[in-house]
This record gives C-alpha cells, structure tokens and sequence, in this order.
C-alpha cells in the first residue's frame, strides 16, 4: 500500500487525472454493458398485418408469458 502511494503522489496533476477519469470510464463501460446485457432483447414480431392477426399474436405471446411492447 505504501508503494502506491508513494507513486501516487509521484504522479504529476495531469496523470493523476487522467489515471482517475480512465478508472471511472472503465466502471461506466461495464456499468453499460451489465445494463445492456440485463435488458431484453425485443424483435418486431408483425409488421403489416390486419388487426386480427396482430392482436391474435399478442394473444398468443400474453399465454405464453412472453414480455412485449406494442
């Protein structure tokens, strides 16, 4: 522990910068990619369709416990 801090205070302003803003864009990368990941992945299901043909696929998704948006 003793090493890094007499490295720390070694560092110029600039580096220790620089060293503290790439640390924080590292947690904010994973933080988005845990987000991401964690997310649903939705896909278009109709396109074009009648409204009873569109709504007898939400039917069928609503059985099947499948989350959706419309």
């Amino acid at each position: 522990m003793q090493q890094i801090r007499t490295v720390w205070t070694a560092l110029d302003r600039r580096k220790q910068a620089i060293i503290v803003m790439a640390t924080l864009a590292m947690f904010a990368g994973i933080l988005a990619m845990s987000r991401m990941a964690a997310s649903p992945s939705m896909q278009l299901p109709y396109a074009g369709l009648e409204s009873g043909a569109a709504g007898d696929i939400v039917t069928s998704l609503e059985q099947r416990g499948v989350v959706y948006e419309v």
